[in-house]
């Protein structure tokens, strides 16, 4: 595993074309891993972590793929993706398993520190908050859950946190 620690702006950049970044940690940096401009780069088993800034920032980077990739403790956020278009798969963003494709966006970790207004629905430990960039961000999301937590399906939703209240997406 290739370690890059202590750095004080970027841990790894890439940019160009088809590059791949497997098995690397990144830590303790400004940004964990930079990638961009370019195109087809792919993002395997990697760790971002305790960075003072992104895990991974992506500046132009079009159809990256990220899979099996772990992201815990960046300050700003753990993926911020600008005028970038990327589909990650089986992340773990603070022991949360999510999967998305989305452009122009910043995803981190949050808790709740309003709960009027949920009623019935209680909260999971583990909370994402997506943000847009750009007027024309755009997400689709997969989000993993264990069955036996939550019954049903049909007991699931997705909230939306805006002016002091909640409501259903």
């Amino acid at each position: 595993r290739v370690v890059s620690t202590n750095n004080s702006d970027i841990g790894i950049y890439v940019e160009g074309n088809n590059n791949t970044i497997n098995n690397t940690t990144s830590s303790s940096n400004q940004n964990g891993f930079l990638i961009g401009p370019g195109t087809y780069d792919v993002f395997i088993d990697n760790v971002a972590k305790s960075n003072s800034d992104y895990g991974l920032r992506l500046s132009s980077a079009e159809n990256g793929t990220i899979t099996e990739n772990s992201f815990t403790n960046n300050v700003q956020g753990d993926v911020l993706a600008i005028d970038s278009v990327t589909t990650t798969v089986n992340a773990t963003i603070n022991s949360m398993g999510v999967s998305f494709t989305g452009k122009d966006l910043l995803i981190k970790p949050t808790t709740i520190t309003d709960s009027a207004g949920l009623g019935d629905y209680t909260s999971r430990s583990n909370l994402l908050d997506i943000s847009a960039v750009a007027n024309d961000s755009w997400i689709q999301l997969n989000v993993s859950y264990d069955q036996s937590e939550v019954g049903t399906e049909s007991n699931l939703r997705i909230m939306h946190y805006s002016d002091s209240s909640w409501s259903v997406i």
